[in-house]
């Protein structure tokens, strides 16, 4: 089974917050671009190599676990998700294996991403109007 992003997708799984390939996954056919019914391109059908849900209110169990199943199913080999409706926000990327998805351990909540060989983190910082603003660091793997 293999994702499909496009009208059948959003209507089985729902469109994903982001998502990210690598341009081998496409060279390699894993991926491709669809055409537009009027012009240029309007979807991609195949596997992506990572996707990515932020995790909102009305949400939780679709991101947390129904879509985690799917994109399992679908052979996405990163899922990472955003969570920042706790006081503390929560940041994983999780890695395909062969029953599902894993968390790495993380140091100092670092999560390594095997497909872009680098390392991230969510931050929340105090905005200076008041409000809480959400950064991403990312450095390389060493």
């Amino acid at each position: 089974m293999s994702a499909l992003y496009g009208l059948e997708y959003a209507l089985f799984f729902g469109v994903p917050d982001g998502m990210f390939h690598l341009w081998s996954t496409m060279q390699s056919g894993k991926l491709s671009p669809k055409p537009g019914k009027s012009h240029g391109y309007m979807e991609l059908q195949g596997t992506p190599d990572l996707v990515l849900e932020v995790v909102s209110a009305s949400s939780v169990r679709k991101d947390t676990v129904v879509l985690r199943k799917n994109y399992w199913k679908a052979g996405i080999p990163e899922y990472w998700v955003a969570n920042a409706l706790a006081a503390t926000p929560t940041f994983e990327i999780l890695h395909r294996n062969d029953d599902g998805y894993e968390s790495l351990e993380s140091a100092n909540d670092w999560q390594t991403s095997r497909v872009l060989n680098h390392q991230f983190r969510l931050l929340s910082k105090a905005h200076p109007i008041g409000q809480v603003r959400y950064v991403v660091e990312w450095r390389p793997v060493s």
